[in-house]
């Protein structure tokens, strides 16, 4: 049983001479002309459904196994895994971090991407349920190469929509509530905490309006952008004199794209309880995946 990738198959055509049926040798008798020709077909069958991620009856390729152990079972199996072998299949489980793939039992390798001039292995959420992915594999570098683009579809906006948080008490940072998403691309954000799902970089700006309630000329306004629970960065103004006050902050964080989570709090510094404006437009939190 010839494949393309085997040295039966050339591109020049007086040499595809093997004898029948994995190649037309001059003179072939004519008892071999249909087993060539049903085997040239055969094999471009083969090579059409990996490329394509179909069955021989015409079925999408599902992956299999777990998030981290890919599985993927073409009707043929390769002979061996080659440089050049390019397989689809569309993604039934989410990908964990360093997932691996099987193509037919043929050995598991990691899948990898390219970042800057090198590669890597994939991020948790890189490739996702329901996405169609086509690899390649590097016989150099023994991997799997994702000829995907990988996921980046992570992106939230939130607002107090109108409603006061009030009763920040003085010198205590308070988590600010966002109780309205204008969109929560990747279903990322949740009862006002942002727990991403792929590993990255992340931009994220928040913006806090405080109102004039018990307002100290001078007195210290902070806000924060705190990681798992923690100030992770933090931005303080002095307030001048009694009136209302906008406080912003943005920063570029990391994720792991499992169990961090991000949050907004904010610190009146002088005494008496303060009050944030519910504003839409000026009370806001929001974030976007950038790398």
């Amino acid at each position: 049983m010839s494949e393309i990738q085997t040295t039966d198959w050339d591109e020049t055509a007086a040499n595809n001479n093997q004898t029948a049926p994995n190649g037309w040798p001059e003179g072939m008798p004519p008892s071999g002309v249909n087993d060539a020709a049903r085997e040239s077909m055969a094999a471009i069958k083969r090579w059409f459904n990996r490329v394509t991620g179909r069955t021989d009856a015409g079925a999408l390729v599902a992956s299999a196994g777990t998030s981290t152990a890919i599985t993927v079972a073409y009707d043929t199996a390769p002979a061996s895994l080659y440089t050049g072998l390019e397989v689809s299949f569309k993604v039934t489980t989410t990908c964990g971090a360093a997932p691996t793939l099987n193509v037919n039992s043929l050995g598991a390798k990691n899948i990898q991407k390219v970042v800057g001039s090198g590669y890597v292995n994939l991020a948790a959420g890189d490739i996702v349920a329901t996405q169609h992915v086509k690899v390649k594999y590097d016989g150099t570098l023994d991997k799997w190469i994702l000829l995907t683009v990988p996921n980046r579809g992570i992106a939230f906006s939130a607002h107090k929509n109108g409603t006061d948080q009030t009763g920040l008490v003085s010198t205590v940072a308070t988590k600010v509530t966002f109780g309205t998403e204008d969109f929560d691309v990747g279903s990322c954000f949740a009862s006002s905490t942002f727990t991403p799902t792929i590993a990255g970089k992340y931009l994220l700006t928040a913006s806090v309006r405080w109102t004039n309630a018990n307002a100290v000329d001078n007195e210290q306004m902070t806000l924060s952008i705190y990681k798992n629970g923690a100030a992770h960065r933090v931005q303080i103004w002095p307030r001048p004199g009694t009136s209302f006050m906008q406080t912003s902050i943005s920063a570029v964080v990391d994720a792991n794209g499992s169990s961090d989570t991000f949050e907004v709090y904010a610190t009146k510094g002088g005494a008496g309880n303060g009050d944030v404006q519910g504003s839409t437009e000026i009370t806001y939190f929001q974030g976007m995946l950038i790398t």
